[in-house]
């Protein structure tokens, strides 16, 4: 497990345990490191061939920016070579066709660079380099193109907590588009599929909840949590730009705009923006899969972490 220090490698390594898989963590080295963690960085071909020695299956999760996304396929397929590594699972993204898909989008759909968000660029390219790689069929590669990864500790409650919290949160069309969510646990057992199933090779698949997810099915537990309603939030203003707020606002200034006036990035106002849910027939046909945690079942699991951790409360 490539990037097992992150929020999905952490839990992938848990569930896969538990699911009898004899699991290796690969990660960086950092406070709160797990003792039979096997310490390498992703742009380190050496250390990778040494840290997936004897592995069958690598499966990738790394988080980064677009250099590092990019960066790490090389590495990753040179460690795989050396080592004999059968299969490599990529946790690529949704995202790859944008964070507000066209109307039948699906597995077949032409990837395009030259998109307003980096990350979806960076997630094209490697897929491209791994798609090159499945000529080859050594080893053997199965993309998987989840949404937002949600459920206990994921960035997007947090995000959203930490807004809420700081009178910064506001919703594109009352959180009543799609959101073409994946809880961690799905994405687990969507892995574990695609670890296995001989047919899933050479395939990108998308990955997602069983049911039909809305922005505000994501944000209610949140506001349960902290007693609030989402009805009291503003509708989202203009989208604003990162790096040019960067260049024009002082650091202690933008944390004043942001703790007291409403505001949304370009990357989140197209995200809850989208009308289309991807579609879930190829993953379902070809790896067999059944999503085992449902909405109402993920909504409980994070109202109930949220009151435990308080993720508004900043350290």
């Amino acid at each position: 497990m490539i990037g097992a220090r992150g929020f999905i490698g952490a839990r992938l390594v848990q569930k896969l345990v538990e699911a009898g898989l004899e699991t290796v963590p690969v990660g960086r080295t950092g406070p709160g490191q797990p003792p039979d963690m096997r310490v390498a960085d992703a742009l380190d071909s050496n250390a990778l061939t040494h840290a997936i020695a004897k592995c069958d299956a690598a499966v990738h999760a790394i988080a980064g920016d677009p250099a590092t996304i990019t960066g790490a396929i090389a590495p990753l397929l040179e460690a795989a070579r050396r080592t004999g590594v059968r299969r490599i699972v990529y946790l690529s993204s949704a995202s790859v066709h944008g964070q507000s898909p066209a109307v039948g989008t699906d597995e077949s759909s032409p990837l395009q660079t030259g998109q307003p968000i980096a990350y979806n660029n960076a997630k094209v390219e490697a897929e491209r380099l791994l798609q090159a790689t499945n000529a080859a069929s050594t080893p053997e590669i199965v993309i998987l193109r989840p949404g937002i990864v949600h459920g206990p500790g994921s960035r997007w409650l947090r995000m959203f907590a930490r807004a809420m919290h700081d009178r910064s949160a506001c919703l594109v069309n009352r959180g009543d588009n799609i959101c073409n969510a994946c809880h961690v646990d799905n994405l687990v057992e969507a892995v574990r599929l695609a670890l296995t199933v001989p047919q899933a090779a050479g395939e990108a698949i998308f990955i997602g909840d069983d049911k039909v997810v809305r922005w505000r099915d994501l944000y209610e537990p949140i506001a349960a949590a902290m007693g609030r309603s989402l009805n009291d939030l503003p509708d989202a203003p203009e989208p604003f730009d990162d790096a040019i707020e960067e260049r024009r606002v002082s650091r202690l200034l933008r944390r004043m705009f942001n703790r007291y006036s409403p505001r949304i990035s370009a990357e989140l106002a197209l995200l809850q923006s989208c009308q289309v849910r991807l579609p879930q027939t190829k993953a379902k046909r070809l790896l067999g899969y059944v999503p085992p945690v449902s909405l109402a079942q993920s909504k409980r699991d994070a109202e109930r972490w949220l009151r435990t951790e308080r993720p508004w409360i900043r350290s």
